[in-house]
């Protein structure tokens, strides 16, 4: 019998019978590893075929069910059309059945069969109702994998269940004809090399053919393809492949990574647009940190809500999706499933909620074409693109029920002192929130939106009134409520990026909230700093890279001025051998007064760099930047190197933590800074890209104005980088890094020299000193004379 190809995974509790059953039904031990059959549990993904009564074969995965190998579990599940879920008798539905369900729920899995094992230790009756409940529409059958009883039935069950599931072969539209295989296994066999396994997700492969390893970027060619060991001229969507695969070494392989046809229209990304929905009580803030399943790959990403069902996924390494794929959504720690969705955008703009936006993904959803595009820039608020107002999204007219209709006017009622969720509908609270009626503030606690949108603006105001800072003693007094909810408002304003928790207050971001430390009594001194500023940013979105030159003092500041460019920087290296000094010797004190001395040399705006703020903690690094805003700089970079030899870079949070300091003494007041953050990880010991573009990104969310990572110098990287974030990105010349024309090509907004052009000065006068001392000559002196003439038409004029 020919039938299109479908994959079944089983799923349910560790010890429920899921890999006896598979071995009674197919005769394959799916358990190949020593440690997994000393231990009797499963920890690998397991494979086998299952023929069906009617003659119908199915690729079977087993997937294991301990807590532990959950994320193994789902590894294996995003690849199968239906599902062999195992409750046993004695048990019942346990909680790795539950996490079992929400995976195949979030993954739209949605056909399959109940098998109650062991029935010959206890009447199944139980375990039958439970199962009812948790997944009402599956067949039940109850079975015995050391007796047969009920095999026969459980057979008769997955042959019906696998005529309704739809086969990924019988897919249509351009994406199911691209050939794309998610790799879970890579290993050698002897005389053929490498060979890689996975389900075949969309169309076919065959001997010859060429394809893509992702996210690598690796070409290869088929050798040959097998199906259950069985060798295939082409292999079908559907189907447990495996390829060998010419040109690729097995070490270039990981789980996780894509086997794809050459010149496909799927590529990674670090961001995806997404609808998805949560498990009941289970949908996280914007902004929390999950991790993202998709394929065989998995990584940890932040949330963005964009309104309604729609999020976007900010992730910290590769994924290679395609419009149409599902995702599971788990909980970082302590670990457990919330909730999927599906891509509706795999490589979108990175942006925040607007109404275009949910009109734009709207119709993705619904399948049609997505113009009109957003506009970039387009925001909640006109002119606002960073601290948007989450908490009152736009507004969309959704149809609601009755009991809806009611339970948003009680949330209207209930004012600032919302009902707690477990009084609630969980389905009509839902319903409110894909309308933009309802916003969740807590895990407990939903307000609407309008009452949300107030309390905001009455926190505002009371921390304009209070020096840029809220208490929650202080909020509870303002609002006339109870500490309980004022401290839920504030802490959900704190997820919204609109505040930030120092200590007992919580301090306006990008507003008057930076209290310098103890004994600073600085005050802004250069007003013209903020046009300085303004003129600064804008050289950052010009047709070509701003060059920005790096200068050591007065003379070369006016020097490099004479010669046409726009903006300086200071040199902290540069500064520091003119001190007879190595770079990280200069203190606060005299590299604020150095950047003073440029700052006066010309008109043009100067960005100072300021090493890593030259303090540890947070408070001490705004200090510094506001020191830098007194002496009259455009602007300055913040690095995330400590100067410890043993531990060279600041964890990510603190690191983030620091920038958003800076941040915001650096915007605060009548004068602005263009602030620069700095990952530094590439030049000091931890060549990691992944980590690099994880540090950037969320430099940008705590609110930088440019991006600098020094030790770019591949074409590749840069262009990754640059496409995992949306600010101006700094490259520093090196050599081996591309041209600037070429860099240009690429999109980086500012190119600077760092010290080259100090040591390149130094270099010539060791070359000429060097010439006099041990040759007696002077060819140097026509190099002097060029010099001279320099100076006396620069300093002259």
């Amino acid at each position: 019998m020919t039938s299109a190809p479908l994959t079944l995974g089983t799923a349910g509790h560790i010890d429920h019978g899921k890999t006896a059953l598979i071995r009674l039904l197919t005769g394959v031990d799916t358990d190949r590893l020593p440690e997994e059959r000393a231990r009797g549990i499963s920890i690998e993904l397991g494979y086998a075929q299952l023929e069906l009564s009617s003659g119908r074969r199915l690729s079977v995965i087993d997937v294991p069910g301990h807590e532990r190998f959950v994320r193994t579990m789902v590894a294996g599940a995003t690849g199968i059309d239906l599902f062999l879920m195992t409750v046993a008798a004695d048990d019942g539905v346990m909680p790795q059945t539950r996490e079992h369900a929400a995976v195949l729920r979030a993954l739209g899995v949605d056909t399959g069969v109940v098998a109650i094992t062991k029935c010959d230790l206890t009447d199944p009756s139980l375990a039958t109702a439970e199962v009812a409940e948790l997944f009402p529409a599956a067949p039940t059958v109850a079975v015995s994998a050391r007796t047969g009883a009920g095999l026969p039935a459980l057979l008769a069950a997955l042959d019906r269940a696998a005529a309704q599931a739809p086969s990924r072969a019988a897919r249509s539209g351009a994406d199911a004809t691209v050939p794309r295989l998610h790799i879970d296994r890579a290993f050698t066999i002897r005389g053929a090399g490498t060979v890689v396994t996975g389900t075949l997700w969309s169309g076919e492969v065959g001997r010859g053919d060429e394809l893509m390893l992702l996210p690598a970027g690796r070409r290869a060619r088929v050798r040959g393809v097998q199906v259950h060991d069985q060798p295939l001229t082409r292999a079908t969507a559907g189907q447990r492949v495996a390829i060998n695969l010419t040109n690729v070494a097995v070490g270039d392989v990981v789980r996780g990574d894509v086997v794809a046809q050459k010149d496909a229209p799927v590529a990674p990304t670090y961001r995806m647009d997404a609808t998805l929905r949560w498990e009941p009580d289970r949908e996280p803030p914007s902004g929390e940190r999950v991790q993202v399943h998709h394929g065989t790959r998995e990584t940890p990403a932040r949330l963005a809500w964009l309104g309604g069902r729609f999020w976007q996924l900010r992730l910290e390494q590769p994924l290679v999706p395609m419009a149409g794929d599902h995702l599971v959504i788990r909980r970082i720690a302590p670990p457990d499933t919330l909730g999927g969705g599906v891509v509706l955008d795999p490589r979108p703009r990175r942006h925040g909620p607007s109404r275009a936006l949910l009109a734009r993904l709207e119709r993705l959803e619904r399948g049609e074409d997505p113009e009109p595009q957003v506009p970039r820039g387009d925001a909640v608020s006109a002119g606002v693109k960073r601290h948007a107002d989450r908490s009152r999204p736009p507004s969309i007219e959704v149809a609601l029920t009755p009991a809806q209709t009611d339970l948003e006017q009680r949330l209207l009622d209930a004012g600032l002192e919302p009902p707690l969720d477990r009084e609630l509908d969980p389905g009509d609270l839902a319903a409110l929130r894909d309308a933009g009626r309802a916003v969740r503030v807590s895990k407990a606690l939903h307000y609407h939106a309008e009452v949300l949108a107030d309390a905001r603006r009455r926190v505002l105001a009371l921390a304009q009134r209070n020096g840029g800072m809220v208490t929650v003693a202080q909020l509870r007094d303002e609002l006339g409520t109870s500490r309980k909810f004022a401290q839920a408002l504030l802490e959900h304003l704190d997820s919204e990026k609109v505040t930030i928790r120092r200590g007992d207050a919580h301090h306006v971001r990008g507003g008057r909230s930076y209290e310098p430390a103890r004994g600073w009594r600085g005050r802004y001194a250069h007003p013209v700093a903020t046009e300085k500023a303004q003129r600064f940013l804008s050289l950052h979105h010009e047709r070509r890279p701003l060059l920005l030159p790096n200068v050591w003092d007065a003379g070369s500041a006016k020097l490099v001025r004479s010669l046409g460019f726009k903006t300086l920087a200071t040199t902290s290296s540069g500064h520091a051998a003119t001190l007879g000094r190595l770079d990280g010797a200069v203190t606060r004190e005299e590299a604020l007064a150095h950047a003073g001395t440029i700052v006066a040399a010309t008109e043009l705006p100067v960005s100072a760099d300021l090493e890593n703020g030259f303090a540890h903690d947070p408070d001490g690094v705004a200090e510094t930047v506001a020191l830098a805003l007194e002496a009259g700089l455009a602007g300055c970079s913040i690095e995330d190197a400590t100067g410890d030899a043993d531990e060279p870079i600041y964890e990510l949070a603190a690191a983030r933590e620091r920038v958003a300091a800076a941040v915001e003494a650096a915007h605060r007041g009548p004068q602005k800074l263009v602030l620069t953050a700095r990952a530094e990880n590439l030049i000091h010991g931890r060549p990691d890209l992944d980590d690099t573009i994880a540090r950037l990104q969320a430099y940008e969310e705590a609110g930088a104005d440019v991006l600098f990572a020094p030790g770019l110098t591949s074409a590749d990287d840069i262009a990754r980088v640059l496409e995992s974030v949306d600010l101006p990105v700094n490259v520093l010349a090196l050599p081996g890094a591309p041209s600037v024309g070429e860099l240009g090509e690429l999109g980086v907004s500012r190119v600077s020299v760092g010290g080259a052009f100090a040591f390149a000065a130094i270099g010539a006068l060791v070359e000429a000193a060097v010439e006099l001392h041990k040759q007696g000559t002077y060819s140097f002196l026509e190099r002097s004379a060029e010099g001279l003439r320099a100076v006396r038409e620069t300093f002259g004029a």
